[in-house]
C-alpha cells in the first residue's frame, strides 16, 4: 500500500496514467482513508463457536477472571512442558468445510458443516501486563498444548450435541515438543474439500497434510468399525489407517487419518533452501481445472501458488535441508520428509492498488509502512461469478466466467527493528480480500484495503463464549487511537454456505481465545474488492 499521492504513477501503466479523465490529481479525490474498524464487511448473521466437550474444570472460572494472573500461577505451580494435564483450554481459530457427499451416510442428516479448532491455553487471552510478568517456564508450558478441536454444525452454525470432541493430536503422533522452541508441534487447524475429498492441513514447523474422514458411531453399520481399521494403499504402500483417541467429548464421533501426513515444501520440486516461511498454505482445486489440486504459498506482493498431489510424497534423505529448517522440531523429521508431490511454483503479480486505504497509510505514507511486506493466507477460495462482481474492468480478464477469492492477514512485527514509534503495537493484526484468476498463473486482479473484525456481541446465535469478556483487554490499537476489534482477528477459513452459493462464510480467531463466524453475501465482498472508497457504505 502506498499513498495514492505518492505513488499513483508506479501503479497505472501506458496511457492510463495521462488519460484527461485519470489523472494524478483527479484520483486522489477517489480516495479517503477508512478506520480499520469501520470498513463495511456487512454480515447477515455472526454466531459463536464452543466446544461442549471441554470440561468445566479445564476453563478459566469467571469467578477468577478479575484475579487471573493468581488463578494462571496457582495453576502452573509447577511448570513442565512435558506435563499438560495441569492447564485450562480455550477454543479459537475455526475452519470450515461443508462436509462432503460421500461422507453425509456416516454422519446425522442435520449436520452441514465440519469444523477444527485450536484448542490450547494462550496467553494473548489475557492482559499484556499478564503476559509480561508471567515466567517463561509458565509460558512455554501454556504455548506447548495446542489440541485439535472438531464439531459437527449444523445450517445454523450450533455445535450438534455429542458430536464435538479434542484431540491430543501431537500426542498420539509423538512429536510434542518437550523444550522451548517459539511454536508448538502442531497449532493451526484447516480443513479442505479438494476434489470431494476431506483434508486437514496444519501448520507444524512445515506445513503438513492428511486426507480425513469422520464417522458417528451410531450411523455406521460397517463390520470392520468395531476395532479394526481399514488399510489403503497410498503410494503403492500399504498404510493403517489412524483412528484418532478422543481426549474429550466421548467416542459417538470418530475422525480418522487416512494416511500419514505429509509435508509440503514451499519451493515447489527445486525446492534447495527454506527461503519461504512455511506456514499458512490454503489448498484449492479450482472449477473445471481436471482435478488439480494447489497450494497457495504466498499471497501479495507476488502470489505464488503450486501445484501439488497432497496424497502422494516422495521420501527425502535426513540430510541438511532436513536438519536446517526454521523451528526445526526434531520429532517431527520422518513427517518432513515425506515430502508431497509437488510441481513448479507459479509466480505472478504486478502492485494492485487496494481498493480503499486505511489509517496505517496516513500514518505511515508509502514505504514506511508499519506491516510486513509478506502477506500470508490460509483463508482460500471461495468461486464468485462476474454477474455478482458488476465490475466493468471484467472485459480486461480473458474470457472467464468467475474469480476465486480469499481472505489474508498481515501483522506489525518488531517494531524497534524497523524503527517504529512505540506507538506502534508489535502483533497487530489485519486482513483484506484478495480476487485472483483461477487458470494459472493465477494473477491477482484486485485487493482491498486492510479491515479488522470485531468482538463476539451478545446478539450473536450459538452459545455464548464466558471468555468472550476477556478478550476487551486487548484491543487493537495504533498511535493513541483505539479500535473497536481485537489486536488479534485471524481469519482461517471462508467456504461457501451449504445450500446457499450466493453467500460465504468467514470463520476467525479473537485474541487467540474464542472463535467467530460470520455469514456474508458474495456481493458485499464484490462490493470490498471493486468499488471506489467514496462508493461504499458504513
Amino acid at each position: 500500500m502506498c499513498d495514492p499521492d505518492t505513488c499513483y504513477k508506479r501503479h497505472v501503466d501506458g496511457d492510463d496514467a495521462h488519460n484527461d479523465q485519470n489523472t494524478e490529481k483527479n484520483r486522489v479525490k477517489l480516495f479517503k482513508y477508512w478506520r480499520f474498524d469501520q470498513v463495511p464487511l456487512h454480515y447477515n448473521v455472526a454466531a459463536g463457536l464452543v466446544l461442549p466437550s471441554i470440561p468445566d474444570r479445564l476453563r478459566v472460572p469467571p469467578s477468577r477472571f478479575r484475579d487471573v494472573e493468581a488463578y494462571i500461577r496457582e495453576l502452573y505451580a509447577n511448570p513442565d512442558p512435558k506435563n499438560t494435564s495441569n492447564s485450562f483450554l480455550s477454543e479459537y481459530n475455526p475452519s470450515l468445510a461443508v462436509i462432503p457427499a460421500g461422507m453425509k451416510s456416516s454422519l446425522p442428516r442435520h449436520a452441514k458443516y465440519i469444523a477444527s479448532m485450536r484448542v490450547s491455553p494462550n496467553i494473548h487471552c489475557f492482559p499484556r501486563e499478564i503476559e509480561d510478568a508471567l515466567e517463561d517456564d509458565i509460558k512455554q508450558t501454556m504455548h506447548s498444548v495446542s489440541h485439535l478441536g472438531v464439531a459437527l454444525l449444523d445450517g445454523k452454525y450450533q455445535v450438534i450435541p455429542g458430536f464435538d470432541v479434542v484431540i491430543d493430536l501431537a500426542g498420539q503422533l509423538d512429536i510434542m515438543r518437550s523444550k522451548w522452541m517459539g511454536e508448538p508441534a502442531l497449532s493451526d487447524y484447516r480443513l479442505f474439500v479438494l476434489n470431494g475429498e476431506l483434508y486437514l492441513n496444519i501448520n507444524a514447523d512445515t506445513v503438513i497434510v492428511t486426507r480425513v474422514k469422520l464417522l458417528a458411531t451410531e450411523y455406521v453399520k460397517h463390520s470392520w468399525f468395531e476395532g479394526n481399521a481399514d488399510e489403503v494403499e497410498p503410494d503403492g504402500d500399504e498404510e493403517e489407517q489412524l483412528e484418532l483417541e478422543n481426549l474429550h467429548g466421548g467416542d459417538r464421533l470418530k475422525v480418522i487419518l487416512l494416511h500419514q501426513f505429509n509435508s509440503i515444501w514451499g519451493g515447489g520440486r527445486e525446492h534447495k533452501k527454506w527461503k519461504n516461511y512455511d506456514k499458512n498454505y490454503a489448498l484449492f482445486s479450482p472449477p473445471n481445472n481436471d482435478g488439480k489440486v494447489y497450494a497457495e504459498v504466498a499471497i501479495y506482493p507476488e502470489h505464488k501458488v503450486m501445484e501439488i498431489v497432497p496424497d502422494e510424497y516422495d521420501q527425502q534423505p535426513n540430510n541438511d535441508l532436513i536438519k536446517q529448517r526454521l523451528r526445526r522440531n526434531f520429532l517431527s523429521d520422518s513427517i518432513v520428509q515425506r515430502r508431497v508431490k509437488a510441481f513448479d511454483v507459479t509466480t505472478s503479480g504486478k502492485p494492485i492498488l487496494p481498493t480503499f486505504f486505511t489509517a496505517d497509510e496516513h500514518w505511515f505514507p508509502g514505504k514506511r509502512n508499519p506491516f510486513k511486506e509478506f502477506s500470508h493466507g490460509g483463508s482460500c477460495c471461495v468461486s464468485i461469478s462476474l454477474d455478482e462482481i458488476e465490475a466493468p474492468e471484467a472485459g480486461r480478464w480473458g474470457g472467464i466466467d468467475s474469480l476465486l477469492v480469499g481472505v489474508g492477514h498481515n501483522v506489525i512485527m518488531y517494531h524497534a527493528k524497523k524503527k517504529l514509534p512505540e506507538l506502534v503495537e508489535d502483533l497487530s493484526y489485519v486482513s483484506f480480500l484478495y480476487a485472483f484468476n483461477p487458470r494459472p498463473p493465477f494473477e491477482l486482479v484486485a485487493r482491498s484495503g486492510y479491515f479488522c473484525l470485531g468482538y463476539a456481541s451478545s446478539s450473536d446465535g450459538g452459545m455464548q463464549n464466558p471468555h468472550s469478556i476477556l478478550t476487551h483487554s486487548r484491543p487493537f490499537r495504533q498511535m493513541k487511537r483505539t479500535f473497536d476489534c481485537p489486536i488479534i482477528h485471524f481469519v482461517q477459513t471462508i467456504v461457501e454456505k451449504a445450500d446457499d452459493p450466493s453467500n460465504v462464510v468467514i470463520g476467525y480467531g479473537i485474541n487467540d481465545c474464542t472463535a467467530r463466524l460470520l455469514e456474508v453475501s458474495k456481493r458485499d465482498i464484490a462490493k470490498l474488492l471493486f468499488s471506489s472508497a467514496l462508493v461504499l457504505e458504513t
